[in-house]
């Protein structure tokens, strides 16, 4: 309790410690005019970021425990889980870039955004409960076809609700530094997502006669949840309409102008390595608490640890990234980081106390990773805008999207592979070969991907001047325009 009033400290003084309630520097407004850079209301904060709850709660139920849950419990192979994983990949590389460009050209008189937070919430909360809730008595090809359709249905429900969510964030707030205060927030309430969706599991298995029908109530419970949550960030926010404009690009056109973003793909690339490497170590967490330090009692502490770390360290994050920027923040959270996770290689079964302090540390890398990547996307949609002459969030969100997904799937592909490899057998005494799997997958492997993604990131040019520089232009060429339109 300490730990969320000092945050939400952090996050509500003026802007001299690091918030603010008005500055004297101008941006454009939504409909291109300057204006002050105001702070945001709580209601929308709190609206906005609610849906993080159901996003997350659901994302993290089944990168922790998924794959867990159909080796150990319902007795499926690693690599069937991993290659409904690969399918998955290929279907969102359809859905999440169209579903942005939908999103941006919907004409509805309700949103161009909104709306699809109630169309896709319901019936992602509803496969999210069928994914836990395999029938008994199927054949091992019946519960593979099971989860395969099941999952592909909930990949694509949730890309009608996240991917218009997303993009609703750059047209809340076009000021460098509030978008870093909005993603606080958003991560604030990922983090509570993050808990349910990790604790539950952990501290509620056993309320039922088996672990299958455990599962089955705590997917129940977060899917309804996340639906309440949706509800929420709908009736708590609101869109500007005149920036539901009708876009001179095709979808092919518009793709083309994504992808030859190149501050957006340098970010694309860097977040996609620090997305798997995170997903990558978390999935693999239970097994190495059961395994390794055979300690599966004390699961609910390591990862109640683990989210201390998150907690305690966001406001530190927040002043990190305003002293240092974000481009030189998030090189060093993945330099540190990256150091940090081959510690895992000394550790002994004994060890485990110094795990739990890990833990700690590796919650707080964890989110410093999602929250700076959050807070630069809105950035490189302006650098976009300067160059296209339109602002198009869902494109660029639906390729956000995929990114998060992609690395839960790509993750874990890494490590249900690997686990098949080094002959990982599912309840049983695991050989030293098995285990060396198991601890690569939570330190160097991770490491190595970071260290790929921070190389990557170096050629990132957008700084806060560049940032302020991109507005005025963007400020100039409307100027220009609305002249040039009056002269006709």
């Amino acid at each position: 309790m300490t730990c969320r009033i000092a945050l939400y400290k952090m996050l509500s003084v003026p802007h001299g410690h690091f918030a603010y309630k008005k500055r004297g520097e101008s941006h454009l407004n939504e409909s291109g005019s300057k204006t002050q850079a105001e702070r945001l209301s709580l209601r929308t904060l709190m609206s906005y970021g609610s849906s993080m709850i159901g996003i997350n709660g659901t994302a993290t139920m089944i990168s922790v425990h998924l794959l867990f849950f159909y080796t150990d419990v319902v007795a499926m192979a690693p690599k069937v889980v991993g290659l409904v994983m690969a399918i998955a990949q290929v279907w969102d590389a359809i859905t999440d870039p169209t579903m942005g460009y939908i999103s941006d050209y919907t004409p509805w008189k309700w949103g161009r955004r909104r709306p699809y937070i109630l169309l896709g919430s319901v019936p992602a909360g509803i496969s999210f409960y069928l994914i836990f809730s395999p029938p008994a008595g199927l054949s091992s090809t019946g519960i593979a076809w099971f989860f395969a359709v099941v999952f592909l249905l909930f990949f694509g429900f949730r890309t009608v609700w996240e991917t218009p969510y997303s993009a609703l964030a750059p047209e809340l707030t076009l000021d460098y530094d509030e978008r870093t205060r909005l993603s606080a927030y958003v991560q604030v309430f990922a983090t509570f997502g993050d808990i349910l969706g990790t604790m539950a599991p952990v501290i509620l298995i056993g309320v039922f006669s088996t672990q299958r029908k455990d599962f089955s109530f705590i997917a129940a419970l977060v899917g309804v949840l996340a639906i309440g949550a949706a509800v929420s960030t709908y009736w708590g926010t609101s869109e500007n309409p005149l920036l539901a404009k009708k876009s001179a690009l095709s979808v092919g056109q518009s793709l083309l102008a994504t992808f030859s973003n190149r501050p957006y793909m340098l970010l694309v690339v860097t977040s996609s390595c620090t997305a798997v490497s995170n997903y990558t170590t978390i999935a693999v967490i239970r097994y190495l608490i059961k395994y390794w330090f055979r300690k599966g009692d004390l699961e609910a502490y390591f990862f109640g640890a683990f989210f201390v770390g998150v907690f305690v360290s966001i406001p530190i994050w927040i002043r990190v990234i305003r002293y240092m920027g974000k481009k030189a923040a998030y090189i060093m959270v993945m330099l540190v980081y990256s150091v940090i996770l081959w510690l895992i290689l000394l550790l002994r079964p004994a060890d485990y106390r110094i795990f739990g302090i890990a833990m700690v540390v590796a919650g707080a890398f964890n989110i410093a990773l999602w929250l700076i990547a959050g807070s630069i996307v809105p950035d490189v949609i302006e650098w976009d805008q300067l160059k296209v002459g339109e602002r198009r969030e869902g494109a660029y969100y639906g390729i956000w999207t995929l990114i998060r997904k992609s690395a839960i799937g790509g993750a874990y592909i890494i490590v249900s592979w690997l686990l098949d490899y080094v002959g990982y057998v599912a309840n049983v005494e695991q050989t030293d070969k098995a285990l060396l799997g198991i601890r690569l997958l939570f330190g160097p492997i991770p490491s190595i991907l970071l260290i790929i993604g921070l190389l990557v990131f170096l050629k990132y040019p957008i700084t806060k001047q560049v940032h302020k520089d991109i507005l005025r232009q963007i400020e100039e060429k409307r100027k220009q325009d609305g002249t040039a339109d009056e002269r006709r």
